[in-house]
């Protein structure tokens, strides 16, 4: 069971880096229930999900996307919310990922910052 933030005029997707590209690999589409599928995406045809979802599967498309995401994982706490988020020293991984046109370009490990915040946040 898994929640999903995208209701039901959503959509959210799961990305890949591979071969230090960026992929986009699956996206979840929320509709109402009105039984018309969406149309085909980049030669993916959209499978049925439960609770008004479809999805594609495999989609292995570029994403030419420049810029950063930060990747945080292993959530240790305190249980501080900072609008709807935990900020990243919350968490034991923190990897900052830079992107030029789609092509992984640097990879930053922050997690011993994030400990020593969480460190100092203690004192």
């Amino acid at each position: 069971m898994w929640a999903c933030t995208c209701s039901q005029g959503g959509f959210y997707s799961t990305y890949a880096i591979v071969d230090r590209v960026l992929q986009i690999d699956e996206m979840y589409i929320g509709l109402k229930d009105n039984g018309d599928a969406p149309p085909d995406l980049w030669d993916s045809a959209p499978v049925r999900h439960a609770n008004a979802f479809w999805y594609y599967r495999s989609l292995k498309h570029r994403v030419n996307y420049s810029g950063k995401v930060v990747i945080c994982r292993n959530f240790l706490g305190p249980a501080v919310r900072s609008g709807a988020y935990h900020p990243p020293h919350c968490f034991e991984v923190v990897l900052e990922q830079v992107f030029s046109d789609g092509v992984l370009v640097n990879l930053t490990s922050y997690n011993d910052l994030a400990a020593d915040v969480r460190e100092l946040m203690k004192q």
